[in-house]
């Protein structure tokens, strides 16, 4: 998470920091500690264990097992407790957690407000992107990005939600789009920071022949008694099964499938109709058969689109202006 930031000495004096009055430390008076610790026992701390950390570091355990042990040392405070299964932190050890991550965060800042001063954005960006988003929005957002900022090398990732969130929080991506599927409030305990960019209504995927094709909103009721070819990408399925039940009616699942557009050529044949939230601008399928897409009552507000960002550091200014480019290209009709 800390990878990129250089180490650096804070020197930390006696009654200047809460972290002292944590129990007496005459030793304080002049200690010398490094970002590189606190880094290190944030990760233990997450992961539970030094072995973990070590992994996704890319530090030997060694030296992780006597950074921490000398930074206990040193302000005179046993931050973990050691058992059987790892590692876990102390009363006085989530004091100094939280205040390490608000020095690393202010750490980040400085080395942030350095960048800013720059007009000129350059370095590197991951992007993580929900697997039915990417295709919409990633390719106009990377091709404006670049052309705005050609010195910035973007990478991209994209895969289902739980699978981008974790990349997220293990600073495998510096951000991700996704839906925020049935996680109002959450990602606040995930240690991540949500923005909405959009809010996407879920419709009813029908072939063109279907009685119901010339609707302008659909109740899912009227739709009980037809075969239900479900868009079962996680938790994409839960969403979709949750709209039925809110109605008090179930669906007749005749069809599952993992595969945006596999669902969408099964609805074109005729097979079933579907429920979806990514809409696109081809009205037909890979066959060229015509598909016909209705709103669903207005009682399904449907879902946000939202990036998302670890919070324990401010995203920086590549990663703000292509959230920027992403809110663009969604603002379009």
């Amino acid at each position: 998470m800390w990878k990129r930031m250089r180490t650096s000495t804070l020197r930390l004096r006696g009654r200047a920091n809460r972290m002292h009055r944590a129990r007496p430390m005459k030793a304080m008076q002049m200690a010398n500690l490094t970002l590189r610790q606190l880094e290190y026992i944030i990760s233990v701390a997450e992961l539970g264990s030094v072995t973990a950390a070590s992994k996704q570091l890319h530090v030997a355990q060694s030296a992780i097992s006597a950074s921490i042990a000398d930074l206990e040392r040193t302000i005179g405070i046993q931050i973990f407790i050691r058992h059987a299964r790892g590692l876990s932190p102390t009363r006085e050890g989530h004091e100094i957690l939280d205040e390490s991550r608000k020095i690393l965060l202010g750490a980040e800042g400085l080395e942030q407000y350095a960048a800013d001063r720059s007009e000129v954005l350059s370095g590197s960006l991951i992007v993580g992107c929900y697997t039915t988003l990417a295709s919409p929005i990633l390719p106009p957002s990377l091709a404006a990005f670049a052309t705005k900022h050609p010195q910035v090398h973007v990478d991209f990732t994209v895969g289902h939600s739980d699978q981008i969130i974790e990349q997220v929080q293990h600073g495998e991506c510096d951000l991700a789009i996704l839906y925020d599927f049935l996680r109002e409030g959450s990602f606040t305990e995930l240690n991540l920071q949500s923005t909405p960019l959009t809010r996407s209504r879920p419709y009813v995927l029908l072939h063109s022949e279907h009685p119901l094709a010339s609707a302008h909103v659909i109740d899912l009721a009227d739709l009980v008694d037809d075969p239900f070819i479900l868009f079962d990408l996680a938790p994409g399925a839960e969403y979709f099964l949750s709209l039925f039940a809110s109605e008090g009616v179930e669906p007749r699942i005749q069809y599952r499938s993992r595969d945006f557009e596999l669902v969408r050529g099964l609805v074109a044949r005729g097979l079933g109709y579907s429920i979806l939230s990514q809409r696109t601008v081809i009205g037909e399928s890979y066959e060229g058969l015509p598909l016909t897409m209705v709103d669903l009552s207005a009682q399904h507000k449907g879902l946000e689109v939202i990036s998302l960002t670890p919070d324990t550091r401010l995203p920086s200014r590549r990663a703000q202006a292509f959230i920027s480019e992403c809110r663009g290209v969604l603002a379009r009709p």
